[in-house]
């Protein structure tokens, strides 16, 4: 159930950042190629950024858990 609701809202997020960066060309197109190139790089960037971090960010669960039963990380004492 957990990796279900999980692909979901995946597969929402990318369908956002596509819809984003579509947005931006359609409202910069309209005025020069000049205007629609740094649309289209600032796109890019923020799409490889994104994805980076969003990959980090899902696999820093399973590291955490990992470390933790192998013995290599000290559960802190206020929890």
């Amino acid at each position: 159930m957990d990796a279900l609701r999980l692909s979901t809202l995946r597969a929402g997020r990318a369908t956002c950042d596509d819809a984003h960066a579509v947005i931006d060309t359609a409202m910069a197109g309209r005025l020069s190629a000049i205007a629609l190139s740094p649309v289209g790089i600032a796109a890019s960037i923020m799409a490889t950024v994104l994805m980076t971090l969003i990959s980090v960010l899902l696999a820093l669960p399973a590291i955490i858990a990992h470390l933790y039963c192998a013995g290599l990380l000290i559960r802190p004492d206020y929890i």
